[in-house]
């Protein structure tokens, strides 16, 4: 799943990312890109200009899953990510 996140600022993403109990795994400086995993979701963040492409994958350890599940899972864990970055940027405030 991918999502372009127009005007979020990345800090406060980070802060909620880690609040969440994401580690970063993997930092891509020619990028700009981090990889974030926590269990079985690896989170990617790319800035991109005033935007902030967002892209989480589950990965399956040693079965397939019903897609349809995984896909509400991701859906779960966006809407998850999206309201932690909200109180983060409600309490700089």
């Amino acid at each position: 799943m991918r999502r372009e996140l127009a005007g979020y600022i990345l800090e406060y993403l980070e802060e909620a990312l880690k609040q969440l109990g994401y580690r970063v795994r993997l930092v891509e400086y020619g990028l700009g890109r981090k990889h974030y995993r926590r269990g079985r979701y690896h989170v990617i963040l790319t800035p991109k200009g005033n935007r902030v492409a967002l892209q989480i994958h589950y990965d399956p350890l040693h079965c397939v899953e019903k897609t349809r599940y995984v896909g509400k899972d991701l859906e779960k864990e966006f809407r998850r990510i999206i309201r932690t970055y909200k109180m983060c940027r409600a309490k700089s405030l």
